[in-house]
């Protein structure tokens, strides 16, 4: 049963070592007609820019059926946007699947940028949101202690409680004062914490639901007629908590959707790989 793989080998070597005689045969050819060094150098970059075009293309066609932090991006935007579409168009009934959609990995590859640079600068683009209550992943916890209004006796508590349970997620998240460095700009900021034994698909999870809070927050700072993020007429603590237990009820409906949505996309959620601080808390 090795045979067909080995053929195609074979032959993918066969014509690479073809095409690269052609091409030894054709730049002795080609030399001898010209004698100027300028003409040569510039047809040498013009094929090497016309070189480089149809990699990048190539690249363009490649579609890869696990989410990065782009890509996760790019699908929880799609899907929080038919949410929204869901609740404005059917009062607040949010848990039909067929009034969601996410790009698939083909349609998503012709999208996502090559180089990091500007990477990033799309991903700001495609949600202003994303700069004004930035998510913090795999934070630690003097970290999250540091930036919480939680006090580390509550948080301890609920890493003590989601350790001995089984079935639930392994990750905490509450949101956070930012405060300076990368974070100068940005009044408040979402704080996702790991557990050893989370999975590939809890972080895909734990991104969905720091949308959802993130969501909520700009809601009620539109619905407090606030002009500025982190300022709330003294009642920041109230609507910050309010905003957290609006997610988690969105989350208990959305997730199972956004599974399925995604899977049926041809997405694989064991395989995410999102960038974060690297930290895990381990409860002893």
């Amino acid at each position: 049963h090795s045979f067909p793989a080995y053929g195609g080998r074979a032959k993918n070597g066969a014509q690479r070592t073809l095409m690269g005689g052609i091409g030894l045969v054709l730049a002795a050819l080609t030399t001898k007609w010209f004698c100027d060094v300028k003409t040569a150098i510039g047809l040498y970059c013009a094929l090497t820019l016309v070189h480089l075009f149809c990699n990048y293309k190539s690249l363009k066609l490649v579609a890869l059926d696990w989410l990065n932090g782009w890509r996760l991006h790019q699908v929880v935007a799609e899907f929080l946007d038919c949410s929204t579409n869901a609740t404005e168009k059917h009062n607040n009934n949010i848990d039909d699947p067929s009034a969601f959609r996410v790009s698939n990995p083909i349609e998503t590859s012709k999208k996502e940028p090559l180089l990091f640079l500007p990477e990033s600068r799309s991903m700001n683009r495609q949600s202003a949101s994303s700069s004004t209550y930035p998510i913090l992943m795999g934070v630690s916890f003097n970290k999250m202690v540091q930036l919480t209004h939680r006090s580390p006796s509550s948080l301890q508590s609920e890493l003590v409680q989601r350790h001995g349970i089984i079935h639930e997620d392994n990750y905490i998240l509450v949101v956070g004062q930012a405060a300076g460095g990368k974070l100068s700009k940005a009044k408040q900021c979402v704080l996702v914490a790991f557990l050893p034994d989370s999975s590939n698909s809890e972080k895909a999870k734990a991104y969905l639901h720091g949308c959802l809070v993130r969501r909520a927050l700009a809601a009620s700072l539109l619905a407090n007629n606030c002009k500025e993020e982190g300022h709330y007429n003294g009642r920041e603590t109230e609507l910050v908590k309010k905003a957290e237990e609006t997610a988690q009820g969105e989350l208990v409906i959305l997730w199972p959707i956004f599974e399925k949505i995604v899977t049926d996309a041809g997405w694989k959620l064991d395989k995410t790989e999102c960038s974060t601080e690297g930290y895990e808390i381990h409860v002893e």
